[in-house]
């Protein structure tokens, strides 16, 4: 009964968590080796990242193990933008966004439209878990971290891997237009 609780309450807590944000409270982690839970936090999967590949702790630290969706999307719905020097409001939608880019000076069209309007806020920070790096002249990949491109940026943040995933570190973090 515990380890359903458990499951079900990682289940609410992930989809409530579209700010993409880490529960603060330990949980519980099915142990399948001894057949029990135990009770984890996301301290786990910020000192330990393979821990992120346990479905309780990647549903309860979406933040720590890196797999937020920030999604950066228009709305697809009709909505009321302000006419202050009318006095009334006027229904719009993201085509106007679009096709009249002038439009994303107000601020609903800003807030319904952010990938036209190019108001996306997107953050940047490194992954907090180890990835797989292709090594050509090897013919395999291994497994690096952030902490790796810390210590050597110049040669580690020349490989597209590591700039992807470590964008604060190799200063390559997407411009966002505002």
């Amino acid at each position: 009964m515990k380890l359903k609780l458990s499951i079900l309450t990682s289940m609410i807590y992930a989809s409530a968590a579209l700010s993409c944000a880490d529960n603060p409270d330990p949980f519980q982690v099915f142990r399948p080796n001894k057949g029990d839970t135990a009770m984890k936090s996301c301290w786990h999967a910020i000192n330990k990242p393979a821990k992120c590949n346990k479905p309780e702790i990647k549903a309860n630290c979406p933040l720590s193990c890196n797999i937020c969706s920030l999604p950066c999307e228009d709305s697809t719905e009709i909505f009321e933008v302000n006419r202050p020097n009318k006095g009334d409001t006027i229904s719009k939608s993201c085509w106007h966004a679009i096709n009249k880019p002038a439009t994303c000076n107000k601020p609903e069209m800003k807030a319904n439209c952010p990938l036209s309007c190019n108001t996306c806020s997107l953050p940047c920070e490194d992954s907090k878990v180890s990835f797989e790096v292709n090594r050509p002249n090897k013919g395999d990949t291994v497994m690096k971290s952030c902490r790796d491109a810390r210590r050597n940026p110049s040669a580690q943040c020349a490989k597209p891997e590591m700039k992807a995933n470590c964008p604060a570190t190799c200063k390559t973090c997407p411009i966002v237009l505002n």
